[in-house]
């Protein structure tokens, strides 16, 4: 609620701004890029989800020494890939995922039995493919999302 609050009146401009068309095709690429995503975490399919990344694709996390997370950034595309097939999609299996405006854009949030326990978001290029994908599980960088997801 709080993330469409202070982007209502940039979406009133937007729309006003953006061919219709260009914002069509921008929305609908979210949506897909998303589900993609969602699907790889679900299956372990990554087919959808590839032809969407960057090949300089790049995926940090967040844990604050608090929460387990990668340690390093992945900058591979093939490794990207792999870490979400795999052990993501396993980690992430019991969670419920509920797609929030993040940072400005669509993004998802991760709750277990009720509470929030991480959020992650996309940077795009200019082609539309994902260039970043931020998993943020530090509990103090989370503790103001329980009251929006």
């Amino acid at each position: 609620m709080v993330g469409g609050l202070i982007a209502a009146p940039f979406a009133g401009l937007i729309v006003k701004k953006v061919p219709r068309k260009a914002l069509t095709y921008a929305v609908g690429f979210l949506l897909l890029f998303l589900a993609a995503f969602q699907g790889a975490l679900a299956t372990g399919a990554t087919d959808a989800l590839a032809v969407l990344l960057s090949d300089d694709i790049t995926l940090t996390a967040d844990g604050g020494n608090r929460v387990p997370a990668i340690r390093r950034p992945l900058a591979d595309k093939a490794e990207v890939l792999a870490f979400i097939s795999g052990p993501l999609s396993q980690f992430w299996s019991t969670y419920e995922l509920i797609p929030l405006d993040l940072n400005g854009a669509r993004g998802l949030v991760l709750k277990q039995d009720g509470k929030v326990v991480g959020a992650t978001s996309f940077a795009y290029d200019e082609s539309g493919r994902a260039t970043g994908i931020y998993i943020v599980r530090n509990p103090d960088k989370l503790a103001g999302l329980d009251a929006t997801a």
